[in-house]
């Protein structure tokens, strides 16, 4: 199956309107600002109800973090939580024994604001996986690396191919990567035809 007719899933993220837009549009959360600090969605769901229950108990820690998080500021250093709001932190606040503790408080207030609008909405799946540093074999992060496998296995099952790349990074990490996805790929399903292009990995079935 080509790319004409990419993949229905679902996805977490919000609805924005850009000035070329005649109106608002859905929007993933990882192509959003503030996903680099916050990343956690680069992920698709192929049922709209399971996006939904992992939008809404992720909007439950996130909101009972930020309500701990506030309450430690306030008890804490309220002016320091506003430096940090307003960009205005010095030297002498980072000598501060708590300042990592209030840091810490006030990502998870600023992380809640950002994300308590977020939605689920329906997207198309290309056939391509993208990845910053991550290997499908990765053993330092178990559930990340499983969760990359099982979406090459869906890609390749629906469009009969999928294509591996990695984003953010330069092209000495991304060639490593591919060397190390394209080893990967053959060692653990050898039926696979596996292409090494330098900078991404293209695999069919």
């Amino acid at each position: 199956m080509s790319d004409e007719a990419k993949m229905p899933s679902y996805r977490v993220g919000k609805k924005v309107k850009y000035a070329n837009w005649d109106r608002a549009k859905f929007e993933p959360g990882d192509r959003l600002n503030g996903d680099i600090w916050f990343g956690q969605f680069d992920r698709y769901w192929r049922r709209r109800r399971d996006a939904q229950a992992w939008l809404d108990a992720a909007k439950a820690r996130w909101s009972a973090a930020a309500e701990a998080g506030a309450a430690f500021i306030a008890a804490t250093d309220p002016a320091l939580g506003e430096r940090l709001r307003n960009h205005m932190v010095t030297q002498e606040d980072h000598r501060l024994p708590y300042y990592e503790k209030i840091r810490d408080a006030f990502y998870a207030v600023q992380h809640w604001e950002w994300g308590r609008d977020f939605v689920v909405g329906g997207w198309e799946e290309p056939s391509s996986v993208y990845r910053l540093n991550l290997l499908p074999d990765d053993k330092s992060r178990p559930e990340a690396a499983s969760a990359m496998v099982a979406e090459i296995l869906e890609k390749l099952s629906w469009f009969g191919y999928v294509v591996i790349g990695w984003s953010c990074i330069g092209h000495t990490r991304a060639r490593w990567q591919t060397e190390a996805v394209a080893a990967w790929a053959r060692r653990e399903h050898p039926e696979w035809e596996v292409e090494d292009r330098e900078w991404e990995c293209l695999i069919r079935k």
